[in-house]
């Protein structure tokens, strides 16, 4: 979780590529001079950048997805959002198929938390 999400502020995150938008917090990072490459598609004009093939659809799928959760779970503080975070690409990641999700949480609680 980044809590601002300013040039500045992300500067000490990005460490490659970036594919963005074309808001204007992103626009100086690329001029930065970090080492690497920014690209960006311009939503006003294209969902995918027909040039580079800039595409940040599926971020942003994703993080409508997150918020269409804690919409539905009428909200959260903002302590609990990276919290929810993590629950919520947990779930994505290991508990596609009920049988799996029982599993794969007893072998991270275990991995966690190792008895001595």
């Amino acid at each position: 979780m980044v809590p601002i999400r300013n040039a500045h502020t992300l500067r000490a995150i990005i460490r490659r590529e970036i594919w963005s938008d074309e808001w204007r917090a992103y626009c100086m990072i690329g001029q930065m001079g970090l080492g690497y490459i920014h690209r960006t598609v311009n939503h006003s004009r294209h969902f995918r950048d027909p040039a580079t093939g800039v595409c940040t659809n599926h971020v942003e799928a994703y993080w409508s997805t997150v918020k269409a959760k804690f919409k539905a779970m009428h909200g959260t503080t903002s302590t609990m959002v990276s919290s929810h975070l993590d629950e919520h690409m947990w779930r994505e990641r290991y508990s596609k198929m009920s049988e799996l999700a029982v599993r794969n949480l007893l072998l991270h609680i275990a991995q966690r938390y190792p008895l001595p």
